[in-house]
C-alpha cells in the first residue's frame, strides 16, 4: 500500500450487545511489520462522519480494556 494516501475500512464491533459495521476512510500515518514479524501493520487517522461512529469506536475499546484488565486480575 506503499504510496496510499487514504484507505476504506469496512469492520464490524460488538458493544453493549451491540453489533455494528463501520465503514470508514482512514488517513494512513504509518506501517511496518507486527512484533511477531508475520504480519503487516498500518496505523490510521480515522476520519469521522459523525460522532455516533467515534463514540462507538471509543466504546468498543474501553470495553476491551475493561476485558483485559478483569482477565489479569483473574476474574
Amino acid at each position: 500500500i506503499e504510496g496510499v494516501p487514504y484507505l476504506f475500512i469496512r469492520f464490524a464491533i460488538d458493544t453493549g450487545g451491540e453489533s455494528r459495521v463501520m465503514a470508514l476512510i482512514g488517513h494512513v500515518v504509518g506501517s511496518g511489520l507486527t512484533e511477531d514479524k508475520k504480519h503487516q501493520a498500518y496505523r490510521l487517522q480515522i476520519l469521522y462522519k459523525d460522532s455516533r461512529c467515534q463514540e462507538w469506536i471509543i466504546r468498543y475499546i474501553f470495553e476491551q480494556e475493561r476485558m483485559i484488565r478483569k482477565k489479569k486480575l483473574g476474574g
